[in-house]
């Protein structure tokens, strides 16, 4: 099942605007294309990939982002959204 929230724009402006401690899965998106589909605190995460954190997502020129809140251990959505979208960032880690 993909995301079912809403496209953002790839900014610190924008994700800043999250509160941070929620957790849950992300995804990073160029286009249509999956860059990366984490997990965690989605504040934190993606406040340290918009600073390089991630070379591979850096590369990729990421333009936009979405994200769901699970509560609890997103791990297994995390690996379900990983399987569904294959992203570029995400083929060496095992889903």
């Amino acid at each position: 099942m993909p995301f079912n929230h809403p496209m953002r724009p790839y900014t610190r402006a924008d994700v800043i605007s999250v509160d941070p401690g929620q957790i849950g899965v992300y995804g990073i998106f160029r286009g249509s294309a999956a860059v990366y589909i984490g997990s965690g605190d989605i504040f934190a995460r993606m406040i340290g990939h918009l600073t390089g954190d991630n070379t591979c997502v850096a590369r990729q020129v990421p333009d936009q982002w979405t994200a769901s809140i699970t509560g609890g251990d997103p791990s297994e959505r995390e690996a379900e959204l990983i399987r569904e979208y294959s992203p570029a960032c995400n083929r060496r880690m095992k889903p």
